[in-house]
């Protein structure tokens, strides 16, 4: 009997010494992936007060934002003892960052409507203007706009080539028709000058031949 309670206690022992070394283990590596995630946390929140100023600056932090949410997936679980604490610290910071995201995006919207509104009367005064021929004060009139249209910001990408484009035609349109106008100038000018010169010729070789006899 006592053999056998020996042997019995012995593999009892082993067991439950088994079993507080994996408890111990499992229990550690807990505290690993708490102290894991609360980095990441950190990291979380730190990137959603980033300042978001252009659709680069968002594509770069959605990207990192993306990293952190994988790192999360990849780390088991963390101690009971937590309550959840660390996950809703770490889903409070994504929502803030989401929310940073769509509020950037929400102005650039706005500002991309505000622009191209002024664009478009930009569109409308160089369009009343293209069928003018007060030549000079069209032309300053027309380069202003140009500097006015660069100064303004861009617009959504779907409006961007049409109005650009609109603004153009209409400029192009009076710039081409002042050449034309000057060159058609300068023609009759060189015409004038040649009718002239061949008029002059002409009564001079009259004169030489009066002279003569």
């Amino acid at each position: 009997k006592d053999n056998l309670w020996q042997r019995f206690k012995t593999a009892t022992e082993k067991i439950i010494e088994r079993k507080t070394e994996y408890i111990r283990q499992l229990q550690q590596q807990q505290q690993d992936n708490l102290e894991a995630k609360t980095a990441l946390c950190r990291q979380m929140e730190l990137l959603s007060q980033t300042e978001l100023v252009s659709h680069k600056a968002c594509r770069e932090a959605s990207e990192k934002e993306n990293a952190l949410w994988e790192a999360w997936q990849k780390i088991g679980f963390v101690p009971k003892s937590d309550n959840g604490n660390c996950w809703k610290q770490f889903k409070n910071a994504r929502k803030n960052f989401h929310r940073a995201l769509d509020l950037f995006y929400a102005k650039q919207r706005s500002g991309f409507a505000g622009n191209l509104e002024k664009k478009t009367e930009l569109c409308l005064k160089a369009e009343v203007l293209q069928e003018s021929t007060e030549w000079q004060a069209t032309a300053e009139i027309l380069k202003k706009l140009q500097v006015e249209w660069k100064a303004i910001g861009p617009v959504a990408a779907k409006d961007s080539e049409t109005v650009w484009m609109r603004f153009r035609k209409a400029c192009d349109h009076f710039f081409e028709s002042k050449a034309n106008h000057l060159a058609a100038k300068e023609n009759s000018l060189r015409a004038n000058i040649h009718a002239r010169e061949s008029i002059i010729a002409k009564t001079d070789a009259t004169s030489n031949t009066n002279y003569n006899l």
